[in-house]
């Protein structure tokens, strides 16, 4: 008798525990459950701030759009936060703090009344380490904007010259923040009689007629912004067409008949900088608006130019 006694009883206890295991788990579903559905009104809500004296209703998702960044954590709870008359408090510019809120929430930048307030909202990202991600649209050779002796490829990404004739090439998108940096390879067949010439650098198209891209003369080149690669020489032409720089000694020989170049532009500091099989050739020109075209004007006799799918700069270090 007692040996069916224990027997039972040791077969209660087992399924007791069996109930309290699923009861346990039943728990913590809902539990997570409820975190979840907190989670997601929370993620859904705005938030009042009071940011330098005026309140401010931006949305929680806004807020941590990269978590990572300083901003991000601020509002995931891993910094404490400040408050003010019982509202979330932050000491920082309310026009610019709004104009990053408007880039988070958007991913495209706001309008700017004026470059104070372009390279105040610019330091407002550096100062919450919100990165501004480069599009991922690979340049492409403009079929619009081509000179008749250069031929673009189907894909284009490379153009073919076989004639002696020089012409310029345009490429899309514009440059700017998201679009800042393009690389090409540059691939000679036959040189020039006398010597090759490659410029690349950003031209205003709306500045363009189409018989410019044939054009010898440096009046046809209005907006221009231009690296003569081989003759080492940096070139600026104002909107009416005349030379407002001729600088010499920038960058190195051309050497060899194939060579990578690149444009990359900082639209923080509105500088343009060029770059040469990897190596940072330091900056070129100052005070360079957002939004120029990428262009190249090619003096060589028989090549090809092909756009590389770099989207930025891998700089070689010499010690």
């Amino acid at each position: 008798m007692k040996l069916n006694f224990n027997k039972f009883k040791l077969e209660y206890n087992k399924e007791y525990l069996k109930i309290k295991e699923k009861n346990k788990n039943w728990i913590e579903n809902k539990e997570n459950q409820k975190d979840k559905i907190n989670n997601e009104i929370q993620r859904n809500k705005n938030i009042i701030i009071d940011v330098g004296g005026e309140l401010q209703t931006i949305s929680y998702k806004t807020l941590i759009k990269y978590p990572n960044s300083v901003l991000g954590a601020l509002f995931n709870n891993h910094i404490k936060i400040p408050k003010r008359k019982g509202n979330i408090f932050i000491d920082r510019d309310p026009k610019i703090f709004s104009l990053m809120c408007y880039y988070l929430s958007n991913l495209s930048l706001p309008n700017f009344n004026n470059i104070i307030e372009e390279i105040n909202f610019f330091e407002e990202l550096s100062f919450w380490k919100i990165p501004i991600k480069q599009n991922q649209i690979q340049f492409k050779f403009d079929n619009k904007w081509c000179s008749p002796y250069l031929k673009i490829d189907k894909s284009q990404t490379i153009i073919r010259k076989n004639s002696s004739e020089h012409g310029i090439v345009f490429m899309k998108p514009k440059m700017n923040v998201f679009n800042s940096f393009i690389e090409f390879k540059i691939d000679i067949s036959i040189p020039c009689k006398n010597k090759n010439h490659l410029y690349i650098g950003l031209v205003d198209e709306t500045k363009y007629k189409k018989n410019y891209l044939q054009s010898t003369f440096w009046k046809d080149s209005p907006c221009s912004y231009y690296w003569d690669t081989c003759g080492k020489k940096l070139i600026k032409i104002d909107e009416f067409g005349k030379q407002m720089l001729n600088k010499n000694g920038y960058g190195c020989e051309f050497e060899g008949n194939e060579n990578k170049y690149a444009i990359e532009y900082n639209q923080k500091n509105r500088t343009v900088s060029f770059y040469r099989n990897n190596v940072n050739l330091g900056v070129a020109f100052h005070n360079v608006q957002p939004n120029l075209t990428p262009s190249i004007d090619v003096w060589f006799e028989s090549g090809k130019i092909s756009i590389t799918k770099a989207k930025e700069p891998n700089v070689q270090i010499y010690l």
